[in-house]
């Protein structure tokens, strides 16, 4: 599952261990310091995380919990939005 599309601010941290049991492949495509301009299109994610379960309501509850996590874990600095970008 791709990652919330990222803050707006500099990445400060990503969480690259301790996920919850039910992440089955990481890829990590952000770097500390990397500028992030909120959510422009669907494909900008600092990570992705493919989640397994037995049910489709267990995947769905899981992606949550992953999503929560990810939230929790992940900092991101805030910066200052100029007027004019995404």
């Amino acid at each position: 599952m791709p990652e919330h599309p990222p803050s707006t601010g500099v990445l400060e941290h990503l969480p690259t261990s301790g996920a919850p049991h039910c992440v089955r492949e990481v890829s990590l495509t952000g770097v500390v310091g990397l500028e992030f301009h909120g959510g422009v299109k669907s494909g900008l994610c600092p990570a992705g995380r493919v989640i397994d379960g037995d049910t489709e309501e267990e995947v769905a509850a899981d992606m949550e919990t992953v999503a929560a996590w990810s939230d929790e874990q992940a900092v991101c600095r805030p910066t200052e939005i100029q007027e004019g970008t995404l």
